[in-house]
């Protein structure tokens, strides 16, 4: 992400990373890290950022035959019409 969007102020300040423009005598920039954001609770080499799942089953509203997300259409739908009621709540089924 530092790579591709390091012209990205606020993702920059968010990862906490601070990019000094090269000089005459070393035109690439320099790159420090000022906090290690890799998530803990992944294996010792994966370089994922701590994240939130937003995902949770039985919410798609497409009901798909084969989906693997949805249990029960009838929940799904339940679950959707409960985020229609509150959209911006925490979850997708508002809790």
């Amino acid at each position: 992400m530092i790579r591709f969007a390091h012209h990205d102020k606020a993702l920059m300040d968010f990862l906490g990373v601070e990019i000094t423009e090269g000089d005459l005598f070393d035109p690439k920039p320099t790159i420090i890290k000022h906090r290690d954001n890799r998530d803990k609770g992944q294996r010792q080499f994966c370089a994922c950022i701590m994240s939130k799942d937003i995902g949770e089953y039985n919410t798609c509203p497409h009901l798909c035959e084969y989906c693997y997300a949805n249990a029960s259409k009838e929940k799904a739908q339940e679950n959707y019409n409960k985020h229609e009621m509150n959209p911006l709540g925490e979850t997708i089924t508002g809790k």
